[in-house]
C-alpha cells in the first residue's frame, strides 16, 4: 500500500525541514548537527589537574557521575587503585534497566588512562541494548 501525504490547504510547505533534529539549517559551510538553538542544561566546562569535573555554573564534581537526560546522577561504584574494574558488577548499571528513553551508546571515562570493561560486564550493557565507548575521562567531555 502506497500512501502519499500531502499539506493541509492554507498551510505553508516549509522550503527545507529535519526529520531528526532541531538545529538550524545552513547552506553552505558545517553544520553541528547535535547543536540546538537552546544549550544543554548541563554542560562541563573542563576537567580540573585533581580530575574532578567542573561545570559551566561552577560546581565542582569530585567523584563518579552519570550525565543523562540533561541531568547529573552522583554515581556509587568501587574505586579501586589497582584495578579500576574491581568490585564492579551489574547492579552498578541499574539506572539503565528502568530508564526511558535508554542511551543508545554508554561512553565511560575511566580516569586518567582507558581501561577496558571486563567481558562480564560488557555482555550485560549489550544485553540491555547499550553500545560501549570506553575512553579516559577529559576524552569523554571534548
Amino acid at each position: 500500500m502506497l500512501l502519499a501525504l500531502r499539506p493541509l490547504r492554507g498551510c505553508a510547505v516549509p522550503q527545507a525541514h529535519r526529520a531528526l533534529h532541531s538545529s538550524t539549517l545552513r547552506r553552505n559551510g558545517l553544520t553541528n548537527m547535535l547543536a540546538d538553538s537552546s544549550p544543554p542544561a548541563i554542560q562541563v566546562q573542563s576537567i580540573t589537574s585533581a580530575g574532578q569535573i567542573e561545570l559551566s555554573s561552577g560546581l565542582l564534581l569530585s567523584g563518579p557521575c552519570i550525565f543523562l537526560g540533561g541531568k547529573v546522577f552522583l554515581w556509587d561504584v568501587p574505586q579501586s587503585q589497582h584495578d579500576p574494574w574491581e568490585g564492579w558488577g551489574t547492579e552498578q548499571f541499574e539506572i539503565f534497566d528502568v530508564v526511558v528513553p535508554k542511551p543508545e551508546i554508554l561512553l565511560l571515562g575511566t580516569g586518567r588512562r582507558t581501561a577496558q570493561l571486563p567481558p562480564t560486564l560488557r555482555t550485560h550493557l549489550r544485553q540491555l541494548g547499550l553500545q560501549t565507548d570506553l575512553m579516559d575521562t577529559a576524552s569523554g567531555f571534548t
